[in-house]
């Protein structure tokens, strides 16, 4: 399943960092040094990507 919105970040691991920290469903860890994705509370699929 494509993810519903992709966004875009300076700070990757700043950001997995913070998803792990609120409790975030995570998809992915980062891949490629690049994205990873995250599910909402809706089960709907998140990227989130390098600028």
């Amino acid at each position: 399943m494509t993810p519903a919105f992709i966004l875009m970040t300076s700070d990757l691991q700043g950001s997995l960092d913070y998803m792990k920290e609120l409790g975030v469903e995570l998809v992915t860890e980062i891949e490629h040094d690049h994205w990873f994705v995250v599910k909402d509370p809706d089960g709907n699929k998140v990227m989130i990507c390098r600028e």
